[in-house]
């Protein structure tokens, strides 16, 4: 198999469309994104990881909340490790720097969305002196 860089938006589009297959094949996921209007969402998802990971930002501008929709999707931690491992497996054609830093970038996002959701308790060390 041939590995890639991502570097433009049409592989963006080609690593979320797998990755929204995948979450809607999953039992465990599909009851959470079957209800989107994919032909509506997708484009967002597309402009969204464009600009995080800054190919063509200036023509991919993501506006908007990234977090509030995901407040009403009755969310658990586990759907977030599954999201993740469905991403990793929709990225595997691809390599380099970008590869890396869209799933360093989204388990940012995973662990902040969990923590914003009360999935995952924020634990603070003090240390006595």
């Amino acid at each position: 198999m041939n590995l890639l860089e991502i570097r433009e938006k049409e592989q963006v589009e080609k690593v979320v469309n797998k990755h929204y297959e995948l979450l809607l094949k999953d039992p465990k996921t599909r009851e959470i994104f079957q209800h989107l209007k994919l032909e509506k969402h997708l484009p967002r998802i597309y402009d969204f990881w464009c600009f995080v990971l800054q190919i063509n930002p200036e023509e991919n501008q993501y506006k908007g909340s990234v977090f509030e929709p995901h407040t009403k999707l009755n969310l658990k931690a586990e759907h977030f490790d599954i999201w993740l491992g469905h991403l990793a497996e929709a990225l595997e054609p691809f390599q380099g720097s970008k590869a890396i830093e869209w799933m360093e970038k989204a388990n940012q996002q995973a662990i902040l969305f969990k923590y914003k959701l009360g999935l995952e308790p924020h634990q603070i060390k003090i240390k006595k002196r």
